[in-house]
């Protein structure tokens, strides 16, 4: 009888302290992402419907001929707990994987809403917005969109909207 309650209270000991490990690891890494910057970045067509009713953003619609643009922005989310200052955002002319990224930073005198440097608190949103006018046949090499913080990290993000306005421009040109 003493053996096997002694059986018994070594198992339960055994998952107890396995089961407090795990959870202190997973804890641990918790604390440690909380502390990363996570920044979401997305280019933005601001388009009006062909009846012109009422204007709406378009991330992941294509732009077609019956969707004329009014505007472009960059679009960012501070996914960190804590708040962020931006210091710049533009586009990057590079890919990834490229060691000295070209990057084209949009003149903060072309912004519309926004004033740079801007200070994100967390979980807040900012769109950057710019004419179509700014856009020009150098922008067929775009490959993202950039953020950079005050920190001096740079995030990058694209979504269709911009892959669709790069393949008209390179088709026009």
């Amino acid at each position: 009888m003493d053996n096997e309650i002694t059986i018994v209270l070594a198992i339960i000991g055994a998952v107890t302290g396995v089961s407090g490990v795990f959870l202190g690891l997973i804890n641990t890494w918790y604390n440690i992402n909380d502390k990363k910057i996570r920044v979401k970045v997305r280019f933005v067509a601001n388009c009006k419907t062909p009846r012109e009713t009422a204007p709406y953003i378009s991330t992941s619609n294509k732009l077609t001929s019956e969707l004329e643009p009014y505007g472009y922005s960059i679009e960012v989310i501070n996914l960190s707990s804590f708040p962020i200052n931006i210091q710049e955002v533009g586009f990057s002319f590079s890919p990834f994987w490229i060691r000295n990224i070209e990057r084209g930073a949009i003149s903060p005198h072309a912004l519309t809403d926004c004033l740079i440097p801007c200070k994100l608190e967390s979980r807040e949103r900012a769109s950057f917005n710019f004419s179509p006018s700014l856009i020009n046949s150098s922008f067929e090499k775009i490959y993202s969109t950039y953020v950079k913080t005050s920190c001096g990290q740079y995030f990058k993000g694209s979504t269709p909207a911009l892959k669709s306005l790069v393949k008209q421009i390179y088709i026009h040109n």
